[in-house]
């Protein structure tokens, strides 16, 4: 590898490094889990979506995203539905504070 491509992913690397601490930073100033970051990040972008395409995206198993969700919507940032009444059609959307925390993130 030639020196200015080392010096390049250096820099990369670096940049990567101080984005991740930043993020840390931000969600424990805001007193936020970096599990719920996840999920709130997916449904900004998607919001309205089954919770195992959910749990898929975020890569979490299954229980967890149900422990997850459960625990998110307790905490009112997240709401659950039921699909045609099917309990496995359940789809997750933001509340009007899981919005605001997204805002604030």
């Amino acid at each position: 590898m030639h020196l200015l491509d080392e010096q390049i992913l250096q820099a990369f690397k670096e940049i990567a490094k101080r984005l991740v601490n930043l993020n840390r930073e931000i969600l424990s100033k805001i007193n936020i889990k970096q599990s719920y970051y996840k999920v709130l990040s997916v449904l900004s972008i998607k919001n309205n979506i089954n919770q195992t395409t959910l749990g898929d995206i975020c890569a979490i198993d299954k229980p967890a995203t149900s422990r997850l969700v459960n625990n998110m919507q307790k905490e009112d940032l997240i709401q659950k539905s039921l699909q045609n009444n099917n309990k496995k059609n359940i789809y997750i959307t933001l509340t009007e504070k899981g919005k605001l925390l997204i805002k604030t993130i």
